[in-house]
This record gives structure tokens, C-alpha cells and sequence, in this order.
């Protein structure tokens, strides 16, 4: 399988037209990755909006050539792209092949005129190579051999106009929920401030009981006590989108949503969480994001992090009363904490056809458990 870096910016209606892009993108063939959304100054034509910026790696079969005829001209097509006489001119989207594996080839574009592999905006334009890089951060540049990082790095550098950078990470979708927040650098206090900013005041005392019993279990069982505590600070950060909101916002920034979330909002939050987790908070310690990402489920390949944080959340969880599972579980947790978690989703299994849906990450994370 060919491994094929295409970027993708748009800047006429970019809050719709680039995230339906990445959609039509995920249809028509095999995406493995997303890049992050920069915002970017335009180039050569100044006065027109500034663009939005991704790329997408995928897996496919298909030749350069065909790649073009066969999925970007759709995508284009689809999303009413009009090709003007001045080539930085406006548009709804734009996409080109960036890397074709570690090849430099030639091939023909659908005007005639052959096109170079690596695309020589690579090595020029900052807004190319900075999400190619966030792809593929161990690649080198096919011609000249340098680390994509460190042409990455002399670009950015270079693109600064009056003092001012030209391109920002943007994931401007959240813009609506962070407008106000100005991080202090305290995780725990970032938190509040961010919930008591969106009036969730009760998700806020949820997510701080949910830390402690974190902590407890970790040190019980031996895991980071710190990256179960950020995991369970942020486990729920994304409550401060409304439950209608979440689908649309997660399609904005990208994420792949299964059918069971599409269909059951309220399951995008431990998804959401994670983008929040690393572009509000910088918190990129994959152990905490991934805890963070299946709070809510579990998955298949789950790491005791994930384990912790996930039984926590159930512990203290955000309802009234008293959870019907908690005996069984707590005499679980003196078994292992394999059994504690095998107890929590069969209470859910036992239950399952009264559920809105039976998300598949559990399912296999019961098989894994069963196993055990």
C-alpha cells in the first residue's frame, strides 16, 4: 500500500468546506491520519480571508494520477471548486499530492502539465510543510534528504512578517468555548476556570472527586499517579460543549466518529476531550490522551492508565444516589484490577438491549477482559 501525504486548505467558507473535505476524504478512500487546522496568512494575493490549513495521510493502491482523477477532483468538484487565472486566488478548497511514499517522481496532472513528487511547496511554504510534519514527524524531504522537522522549523522561522508568524495552530471550532480562558499553568485550576466560565460548575466537583479516587487507585496499583490524575481532571472537559453541539464540532476538527457516537452524541465527549486535552491544556503524554479518549468505554487494547481513570470516573460517578455495581466492583478492585473493570461493563452487557447503544470499543474491551 502506498503511503500519500495530501494537504488541503481552504479559505471561502473554510469552517464548512474544510471539514467536509476530511469527510469526503474518509468515503472515498483509507485516511490513517488527520493533521491539526492551522490558520495561515495568505500568500501572493493579500487581500482575500486567511486560509485553513490540514493534510491527510492514506493508504491506497491508486497511482499519483489516479489519486487526482479519481478522489481529489471529486472532493474538488464536490465542493464547487472554480479554478481562476491567479493561482492564489480564492477557493473552497484546494488539494494536492505532497509525498507519494519516499519517491520523487513525475506524473501527469489532469490539465496535461506534469507535477512534481515531493511538491515543491514542501520545501517553501511553511503552511505545507508544517501539518506534512505533524503527519509524518520522522520523514525527510524524498530530494534533499532533510528532516522534515528541521525544514519545518527554518520556514516558520522565515515566515514571520513584522514580528508576527504567518501561521498559528487554529482549531478555531473550540475558539467558541476558550474566547475567555487564559491559562495559569495549574491544571487543576485551568479546569475550574474553564468549567465555572460555562456555568458547569457540576461537572467541574465530578471531575476533581473523579482525581482523587485516580490518585488512590494509582497508587494502589502502581501506575503514574500523575497522568491519572491529568486524565481524570480532563476526562470530561469537553461538557462544556452542549450535547447537540458535539457532532458537528468533532466532524470540524476531523475526528472519525463510529456510528453509535453519531447517533448517541453524548459518546463523542471522551473524543472531544483529547483534542481539548492537547490544544487547550498541551497535555501530549499519549498515556494521559489515550485514559482521556476511553474514559467512557474502554477499548480493546487498554493500558493501566486507561483501566484507572476509566473505574474512577465509575466510582465517583456524576449522578445521584448510589451506583447499583459499586459493592461488586470495590470487592472486585481486592481481585485485580482487570476484574473491577470485567464488573462495570457486564452491569452495562447485562443491560445492553435497553441501552441507545452498544458502543463498539466496550464490546471489544470485554472480550479482551474475558480473556484474562
Amino acid at each position: 500500500m502506498n503511503q500519500v501525504v495530501i494537504a488541503l486548505g481552504s479559505n471561502i467558507e473554510k469552517e464548512r468546506n474544510l471539514p467536509a473535505a476530511i469527510k469526503l476524504f474518509r468515503e472515498m478512500c483509507q485516511v490513517t491520519a488527520v493533521a491539526p487546522i492551522y490558520e495561515t496568512i495568505p500568500v501572493g494575493l493579500l487581500d482575500q480571508p486567511n486560509f485553513w490549513n490540514t493534510a491527510v495521510l492514506i493508504e491506497t493502491d491508486l497511482s499519483p494520477e489516479h489519486i487526482k482523477a479519481e478522489i481529489i477532483e471529486k472532493v474538488e468538484q464536490e465542493l464547487k471548486r472554480v479554478r481562476q487565472a491567479d493561482p492564489n486566488a480564492p477557493r473552497t478548497i484546494d488539494a494536492d499530492i505532497i509525498l507519494f511514499n519516499d519517491e520523487v517522481r513525475e506524473y501527469a496532472g489532469l490539465d496535461g502539465r506534469m507535477r512534481q513528487i515531493p511538491d515543491k511547496d514542501l520545501a517553501r511554504f511553511v503552511h505545507v510543510a508544517l501539518p506534512v510534519t505533524d503527519l509524518v514527524p520522522e520523514g525527510r524531504h524524498p530530494l534533499t534528504d532533510e528532516p522534515l522537522k528541521e525544514l519545518t522549523d527554518r520556514l516558520y522561522q522565515d515566515s514571520f512578517q513584522e514580528g508576527k508568524p504567518v501561521i498559528w495552530m487554529t482549531y478555531a471550532p473550540l475558539a467558541p468555548y476558550v474566547s475567555e480562558f487564559n491559562a495559569t499553568g495549574n491544571l487543576e485550576s485551568d479546569v475550574e476556570q474553564l468549567f465555572f466560565q460555562h456555568d458547569c460548575q457540576h461537572i467541574y466537583h465530578h471531575v476533581k472527586n473523579v482525581a482523587e479516587k485516580a490518585a488512590e487507585l494509582a497508587e494502589r496499583f502502581g501506575a503514574n499517579v500523575e497522568h491519572c490524575v491529568q486524565g481524570a481532571l480532563l476526562h470530561d472537559i469537553s461538557g462544556v460543549v452542549p450535547n447537540a453541539d458535539r457532532v458537528t464540532l468533532a466532524q470540524q476538527l476531523g475526528i472519525d466518529l463510529l456510528p453509535e457516537e453519531i447517533s448517541f452524541p453524548m459518546i463523542t465527549h471522551q473524543k472531544l476531550s483529547v483534542v481539548f486535552a492537547r490544544e487547550v491544556f498541551h497535555i501530549h503524554e499519549p498515556d494521559v490522551l489515550s485514559a482521556i479518549g476511553c474514559h467512557t468505554t474502554l477499548k480493546a487494547e487498554f493500558t493501566l492508565t486507561d483501566q484507572i481513570v476509566f473505574l474512577a470516573d465509575k466510582i465517583s460517578w456524576d449522578q445521584s444516589g448510589t451506583p447499583p455495581y459499586l459493592d461488586e466492583l470495590l470487592k472486585a478492585l481486592d481481585q485485580s484490577i482487570e476484574a473491577a473493570s470485567l464488573v462495570y461493563i457486564n452491569y452495562l452487557w447485562g443491560m445492553r438491549d435497553k441501552l441507545r447503544v452498544v458502543h463498539p470499543w466496550m464490546v471489544a474491551a470485554r472480550e479482551t477482559l474475558l480473556t484474562q
